[in-house]
C-alpha cells in the first residue's frame, strides 16, 4: 500500500511540475503548486526513512544461531531466548518456558545431525525480527524460523517454528 502511495506521489508531482513549466498558469497557482511539491515530496522522505527497516537479527545474534544450529547444541542459543518461547515443531504447537523449550527442540537435532544450514532470508516486519533457514540431513529438507524482538539493543527469539521443507 505504501509503494502504491508513493507512485500516485510521483506521478503526481511530475503533472505538476508540467502545469508550472506551462507560460499560462498565474502566480498564487504557481505558488500553490510548489508548495504542494514541498509537501508531497517532505512525505515521500518520511514514508522512505520509517520503511527502512530499522533493525534485523544482529550479526552476533546470526551467528550464535547459525553455529548453534551446525553443531546441533541448541543449548548455545539459551543467552538469546525469551523467558518463554512459541515453539512449533513439524506441526505440534507449544509454549515452553527457555529450559523446557531447549529440552524440546533438542531430541531434533540429535535426530538429524547437520548436513547443511544456509541462512535464507532475515528482516524486519513492524517490530518483528525474522531469520528464515534450511536445514538438511541426508535428504531431508526442514525450514527453520526464528523471531525475535529486541530487548535492551539484544535480540530476544520468542518464537521457533520447525517445518518440512518439500520443494
Amino acid at each position: 500500500m505504501l509503494f502504491n502511495y508513493l507512485k500516485y506521489i510521483t506521478f503526481a508531482n511530475v503533472i505538476i511540475i508540467r502545469i508550472i513549466n506551462d507560460d499560462k498558469c498565474d502566480v498564487a497557482l504557481l505558488t500553490i503548486l510548489k508548495f504542494n511539491i514541498m509537501i508531497r515530496s517532505a512525505f515521500l522522505s518520511i514514508a522512505m526513512f520509517f520503511s527502512i527497516p530499522i533493525s534485523a537479527f544482529n550479526p552476533e545474534s546470526e551467528k550464535l544461531i547459525k553455529e548453534a544450529m551446525i553443531k546441533g547444541k541448541v543449548s548455545d542459543i539459551s543467552s538469546i531466548l525469551s523467558d518463554n518461547v512459541n515453539m512449533i515443531i513439524l506441526g505440534k504447537n507449544s509454549k515452553e518456558v527457555k529450559k523446557k523449550a531447549i529440552d524440546c527442540i533438542s531430541p531434533f537435532f540429535a535426530e538429524n545431525p547437520k548436513n547443511e544450514f544456509n541462512v535464507l532470508h532475515k528482516g524486519v516486519k513492524g517490530d518483528t525480527s525474522f531469520l528464515i533457514a534450511s536445514f538438511s540431513f541426508e535428504g531431508k529438507k526442514y525450514r527453520i524460523h526464528f523471531l525475535s524482538k529486541q530487548q535492551n539493543n539484544k535480540d530476544i527469539i520468542n518464537q521457533i517454528r520447525i517445518e518440512n521443507n518439500n520443494e
